[in-house]
């Protein structure tokens, strides 16, 4: 937790561009919010052509990053993860003629286990024992 899932068309990125992406993503998200990297989980889906649309119609320019991310930040913390989850796609894919679409969905700690281990609130002491540990702790 979190887990960002980014849609885009199976030919936008070469291997080691997706390694770059998932890196920022997760660099995004941890100097967002302080948590430990072990925590952040990325996949990247390359949709096969016909698979992504917008309006109806093949799109083969678009990103779509959603992220599921634990609720209990402010909006200001949220507006900045926001900022820099799009510096680091549009870093990745400057070409002007791609849409960059990012949101978040936010989930309540309680409602998600990692090994059988509920996740600690943000800003809990539970969260900084995990972080300083880099690694689940019950």
């Amino acid at each position: 937790m979190p887990l960002y899932v980014l849609y885009h068309d199976a030919d936008a990125f070469t291997t080691e561009e997706k390694k770059k992406i998932a890196k920022g993503i997760t660099d995004a998200h941890v100097q967002a919010t302080g948590i430990a990297p072990f925590l952040v989980k990325v996949v990247l889906h390359g949709g096969s052509d016909g698979d992504l649309y917008t309006g109806g119609e093949v799109d083969r320019k678009s990103l779509r990053l959603v992220g599921n991310v634990r609720r209990g930040r402010d909006t200001e913390h949220k507006r900045e993860l926001l900022r820099l989850q799009f510096e680091n796609l549009k870093a990745a894919k400057p070409d002007p003629a791609y849409n960059i679409r990012i949101h978040i969905q936010e989930l309540e700690p309680d409602n998600v286990t990692l090994d059988g281990v509920h996740m600690p609130k943000p800003g809990s002491e539970e969260e900084r024992r995990w972080t300083e540990a880099g690694r689940i702790v019950e």
